[in-house]
């Protein structure tokens, strides 16, 4: 049985941003969370009350990429009715002063306080909760993002802490990373609040597992910047000139080079080993072709993958056969639909051959089975609905079968969580795993190919998606599989460094001999 938390969350009054509204929601249908909401409206923890140049930018970055500011954001406390249904409560008060507030908290009336406000939890709360005063760094420095944007950082450091009246217990909880936007900070930070909901439910969870002593961190000793807080006029101009100069030289650049995502592939050798790949590509630049699954069926060896043709604005799946010799045959339609296609995962069942193609688009994950190899295949079930998941990858592992995707939901982006479900068979009802999100990290969420066995261990190739989508591929070692526990720990890396003109590369799959790659190149137009 899950351990009851009981929750006490404090937000700004009198009007707190959409996210935290959304956090709040989320906590409220954990069934194992008992929730308390308080409002303070306490001039000392208010930073940056009057609206400066900064706040005027803000708003027109989010004018300009059609994105609800989460300035503008806001909730009123009326929409925080109490909710007594399924033994949660949601009584909330509000407080005009801190020291009203601290005296309103009994001690140890509460496992968790979560400060919701700009600065440190006051030192009036820091013995009030068995568990300590947890806070977001996001909340503490009103510049987060910011920094990571104008300098070109490709992620944005999400931190959660706990604060404890002992400062021994002081401790980090948690860190991940969010995505960098490279132009816009509003986009960036709604990857960055959706991150932290997921940071502060994932470790909720933790506790309630009986995990308290489970720390999600990335393996980073600290922040990729030490910038923090908002610039001034001066600074903002100089930031925003070498945001915007960078962004323009990037423009003109394109307009003499593409990129271009192709592939590669080999008989025989390491299957990590890039050595003698035959690379393959469209003669348009804008096109490309992606995520490489291969078969061999009927006594011939196909590779699957997408086919994305600028014209259309989406993808199909195509095949094409690869001859004994090396040599590829021609390329052929095999699936396409009024959504977007991709990352067409193979598997075989009871003699049959099924394709799960990425459907996000569509919001399910629906496989297709193949009625007449390699070309004609039709709807056969879908696994799950009202869903956005990206590269559903299944395995059958000690009896049962397993499926990994990359959820998207709250904002964040494809790549940054990786969330696992099982079933006794493959086309049975899908439970989500108890640990979801079992990762929480862009570099190694998002499935980059089928999960393989090498001398009796399981292995996940994982996407780095750091630098920028697709970039590298993080091979993971399975050290728990099973339907409370999952455990994995990085075990090599493939790095977009196998030729000149690479800039990433996200997908790997070998089977009968064929290893097959993707590779995101450089082409002059």
């Amino acid at each position: 049985m899950p351990q009851r938390i009981e929750l006490l969350t404090i937000l700004p009054f009198p009007g707190y941003p959409e996210w935290q509204f959304r956090l709040v929601d989320r906590v409220r249908q954990l069934d194992y969370v008992s929730s308390t909401v308080f409002g303070l409206g306490d001039d000392r923890n208010v930073v940056n009350v009057r609206p400066d140049f900064y706040s005027y930018w803000q708003k027109i970055d989010a004018r300009l990429f059609a994105v609800d500011s989460e300035a503008a954001g806001q909730r009123g406390y009326e929409e925080l009715a109490s909710d007594t249904s399924g033994g949660r409560t949601a009584c909330q008060q509000v407080f005009r002063k801190l020291d009203n507030l601290a005296d309103a908290v009994e001690g140890d009336a509460y496992d968790v306080i979560l400060w919701l406000l700009p600065g440190f939890p006051p030192r009036q709360l820091l013995a009030k909760a068995r568990l300590g005063v947890w806070s977001l760094s996001s909340v503490k420095n009103d510049g987060l993002g910011f920094w990571e944007l104008v300098d070109g950082l490709p992620m944005v450091t999400c931190e959660l802490f706990s604060s404890d009246s002992n400062p021994a217990r002081h401790r980090l909880l948690g860190r991940t990373f969010a995505k960098t936007n490279h132009l816009s900070l509003t986009k960036t930070l709604r990857h960055v609040r959706a991150v932290d909901e997921t940071l502060v439910i994932s470790k909720l969870n933790d506790i309630s597992q009986g995990e308290a002593s489970t720390v999600r961190l990335a393996p980073a000793e600290k922040r990729l910047t030490e910038k923090i807080g908002r610039p001034g006029p001066i600074g903002l101009l100089a930031a925003l000139s070498k945001l915007y100069g960078r962004y323009a030289k990037n423009v003109l650049t394109r307009q003499f080079h593409g990129n271009q995502w192709q592939l590669a592939y080999r008989f025989g050798g390491e299957r990590l080993s890039q050595d003698g790949l035959t690379r393959l590509a469209p003669d348009e630049v804008g096109d490309f072709w992606a995520d490489p699954f291969v078969v061999r069926r009927d006594d011939r060896t196909m590779v699957f993958f997408e086919e994305w043709e600028s014209s259309k604005s989406k993808g199909r799946i195509v095949a094409m056969e690869i001859e004994p010799d090396g040599s590829a045959g021609q390329i052929q339609p095999v699936l396409e639909c009024d959504f977007h296609l991709s990352y067409p995962f193979l598997f075989e069942h009871d003699g049959e051959l099924y394709m799960i193609p990425e459907s996000a688009d569509a919001g399910r994950v629906e496989a297709f089975k193949c009625v007449e190899f390699p070309h004609r295949w039709e709807p056969h079930a879908v696994l799950l609905d009202n869903i956005r998941a990206f590269d559903a990858t299944l395995v059958h592992h000690d009896d049962r079968w397993w499926m990994f995707a990359s959820v998207q939901h709250n904002g964040n982006s494809t790549c940054d969580e990786l969330w696992l479900f099982h079933a006794t068979g493959p086309f049975d009802e899908w439970t989500p795993h108890p640990a979801n999100p079992i990762s929480l990290d862009l570099r190694l969420a998002r499935p980059a190919g089928a999960l393989y066995i090498n001398d009796g261990e399981l292995y996940r190739p994982a996407q780095d998606c750091s630098e920028r989508y697709g970039y590298a591929i993080s091979i993971q070692r399975v050290l728990q599989l099973d339907l409370e526990r999952y455990r994995e720990e990085t075990v090599d890396q493939i790095m977009p460094d196998w030729a000149d003109d690479i800039r990433g590369t996200h997908t790997i799959n070998q089977a009968h001999g064929l290893t097959v790659y993707d590779c995101y190149a450089r082409r002059r137009r």
